[in-house]
């Protein structure tokens, strides 16, 4: 019983709701896409950190941003499917992107 009280309570730590991820997914957009040298996001709030990962799930690119807005110079990935990864508070949302 207490596993069960603290994946519980894991799950309550998070606290993400369908709908402010969802609202979030369509304030935040990434462009150009596909991409070759930079890829902007755009609609980002507070302090949040971003993954960069390939499609074996390994981060190529981490950082943390405080703007509503960032532009990453992407020229050094290879070319590929990545997921972006957006992490705030109570939110995390993930992008498709195309690096040509």
């Amino acid at each position: 019983m207490g596993s069960q009280k603290s994946a519980e309570n894991r799950k309550g730590d998070l606290n993400l709701s369908k709908e402010n991820t969802n609202a979030l997914n369509n304030k935040i957009s990434v462009y150009p896409n596909p991409a070759q040298d930079f890829v902007t996001i755009n609609g980002l709030s507070g302090q949040n950190g971003i993954k960069i990962r390939n499609v074996f799930g390994k981060i190529v690119k981490s950082l943390k941003v405080a703007s509503n807005e960032i532009t990453i110079r992407i020229a050094n990935v290879p070319t590929g499917i990545y997921f972006i990864e957006i992490i705030g508070e109570n939110k995390r949302v993930s992008k498709k992107m195309v690096v040509e």
